[in-house]
């Protein structure tokens, strides 16, 4: 059976740079040292990524930091090899972005870095960690003078060059490649400024046959969340539904959201079922952080359709009665204009 090689860093790249994996890791999840028993959740616990350990514990779950313009900071990134076998990496720095569901990713090394990425150095972009050891790179961040204020986001990333998982393909096997790393959260000095938007809000209702009989009406509210500010903030977003003067309000449980990066953007879609057939209906959406409290509305129709067209019915058959039962009462028949007659007076 032949043996294929594949490099998946590009689609992996934004699907394993999520909190909580490697490269991503709060401390209390962190290995205690490269080689023994650790309990990473991640789907590549052969090796992980974190910022530099100094051969301590991985005490921070991202390298983060208040800068200035023109400031150059020394720190370090460490690369874990749990396995009995070396593992080869090539490792770049690139910028950082949300991906579709709100996750933070970094750009694949095909990306070239215009923001946080292209501030970082590398001593080496090729490192081999042995077996049950741990690799200290060291890394150099130079920010810019003109950077400006606000919140940044990039890091550095992993990919194992060295195979270290084989999937069964049918007639061939093919080697997985993984990408994790580390996040680095720079925070430049100046004005603050967190803010959101929603964007392009879309309802689509339906009601059924005969509301109230035949079952419940239903409505899907999407809409786009977009940070416009330049800070990093983590919103809350409450959603609802009611008709006019609020009546047959509903609402849906809070959306914690992820981290939204400036400049970033994220997509939600909230289900409401048993939405009533009140006509005009108006849907509420308020987002929340510490600094921004931001709403707003969009309104649709939710019409119980064939008892309008019933009422409409009736209506017309109403009318149509009135006007022919009025043509048929003597008491409103238009009589012709008779000549007036003379009479004579007889005298007896």
């Amino acid at each position: 059976m032949r043996t294929v090689r594949r490099l998946l860093a590009a689609a992996l790249i934004t699907t394993l740079f999520l909190p909580g994996s490697a490269g991503a890791q709060e401390a209390d999840d962190a290995p205690s040292a490269a080689g023994e028993p650790n309990d990473l959740e991640q789907p590549n616990s052969a090796f992980a990524v974190s910022p530099g350990t100094n051969g301590q514990r991985p005490d921070r779950s991202a390298i983060s930091l208040e800068v200035l313009p023109g400031q150059t900071i020394q720190d370090s990134i460490s690369i874990f090899n749990f396995t009995d076998e070396p593992i080869s990496f090539r490792v770049w720095s690139g910028d950082g972005y949300n991906t579709a569901d709100g996750g933070f990713a970094i750009y694949g090394e095909d990306v070239d870095a215009v923001d946080t990425g292209s501030w970082i150095e590398l001593p080496d972009t090729e490192v081999t960690v042995g077996p049950a050891s741990r690799a200290d790179l060291p890394i150099l961040i130079r920010v810019p003078e003109n950077a400006e204020p606000g919140d940044h986001a990039g890091g550095v990333a992993g990919v194992n060059t060295t195979p270290v998982e084989t999937v069964d393909a049918g007639d061939a096997n093919i080697d997985l490649l993984r990408a994790v790393g580390a996040r680095v959260y720079l925070r430049v000095a100046g004005p603050l400024n967190p803010a959101l938007e929603v964007r392009n809000i879309e309802v689509d209702g339906s009601q059924p046959l005969l509301p109230g009989l035949t079952g419940s009406g239903s409505a899907r509210l999407t809409f786009e969340i977009v940070n416009t500010g330049n800070l990093r903030v983590a919103p809350t977003a409450a959603t609802e539904l009611s008709g006019p003067f609020g009546i047959g309000k509903q609402t849906n449980d809070p959306i914690e959201l992820r981290e939204l990066l400036p400049g970033s953007s994220v997509q939600i879609s909230q289900e409401f079922t048993e939405v009533p057939a009140l006509g005009r209906m108006t849907a509420r959406i308020h987002l929340t952080t510490d600094a921004v409290d931001t709403v707003r509305t969009t309104t649709f129709w939710a019409v119980p359709w064939l008892y309008v067209a019933v009422v409409i019915l009736l209506g017309g058959w109403w009318w149509w009665r009135r006007r022919r039962s009025g043509d048929d009462d003597p008491g409103h028949r238009a009589w012709p204009d008779e000549e007036p007659t003379d009479h004579e007076l007889v005298s007896v």
